[in-house]
């Protein structure tokens, strides 16, 4: 089955399954995004680390960037036949110092993001994404959806696009060492009946990918993340392919 039937039939699964979408959307969409027909993508920003037995991540250079190559080769294929161009940005040196801002700036905004309107404290995650803690979420964040970069004007005028698009990735693959402690402390919960792992250890590795979509005056007009728990490898084409699509065929206009 090809990429674009893939996605479909993943869509079509949504739909039947009754699933509420989950992204966030500018209260003035409509309006923001009418003109939008090209998109200018900015290099993926993919971190994949090791997850050790002490519950250390360690960034994989290599790993990132096989990640990387993924996301983007993939967003090209699924983005082949819909009403959208989506066109990969090749920052010029003469403005390589603006886009690091811009995308300093949009980091800053997307941790702001998935803190108030996700739950999800991306720096400091250290237990199963199912274990009680404070809830962050503002309501007022999720239902008036507005959150601003700044003019990216210049940016879109330079390459000729109508936005621009972000995508955050960010994996943890667990190493041996901690699958194997995993293996001997369930065994040794299930024959003394004690909790013994801490929650650290108890988690699984967790995936994160984000995409944002955001207007020449900086607006954030629409946004999505997947948050998943042992589930995802971004290292893997398929799998990457599996998470990227269910973000990218709930953008409004994707399917036309």
């Amino acid at each position: 089955m090809g990429f674009k039937k893939l996605a479909f039939f993943l869509f079509l699964i949504v739909l039947i399954s009754g699933c509420i979408p989950d992204y966030r959307i500018h209260p003035e969409f409509e309006m923001l995004a009418k003109n939008i027909k090209t998109l200018g993508l900015v290099t993926p920003d993919i971190k994949i680390y090791k997850l050790t037995a002490g519950g250390i991540r360690e960034l994989d250079d290599d790993w990132s960037s096989k990640g990387r190559q993924n996301v983007l080769d993939i967003l090209l294929k699924l983005s082949k036949g819909t009403r959208i161009k989506i066109k990969p940005i090749e920052v010029d040196p003469e403005i390589e110092e603006e886009m690091e801002d811009i995308k300093s700036l949009y980091m800053a905004v997307n941790k702001s993001i998935l803190l108030h309107t996700y739950n999800f404290p991306i720096d400091e995650i250290n237990e199963p994404l199912d274990y009680p803690r404070e809830d962050n979420k503002f309501s007022d964040k999720i239902n008036n959806f507005v959150y601003s970069i700044g003019s990216v004007e210049k940016i879109t005028q330079k390459y000729g696009v109508d936005g621009l698009m972000f995508i955050y990735g960010m994996d943890e693959i667990s190493t041996k060492g901690r699958k194997m402690l995993k293996i001997a402390g369930s065994i040794l919960e299930s024959i003394t009946k004690v909790e013994l792992m801490s929650p650290s250890l108890r988690r699984g590795g967790i995936t994160v990918l984000t995409m944002a979509i955001v207007d020449p005056n900086g607006n954030i007009i629409w946004y999505d993340a997947e948050i998943e728990e042992g589930i995802y490898d971004l290292r893997d084409p398929n799998s990457t392919y599996q998470i990227l699509a269910k973000i990218f065929w709930q953008l409004p206009w994707s399917m036309y």
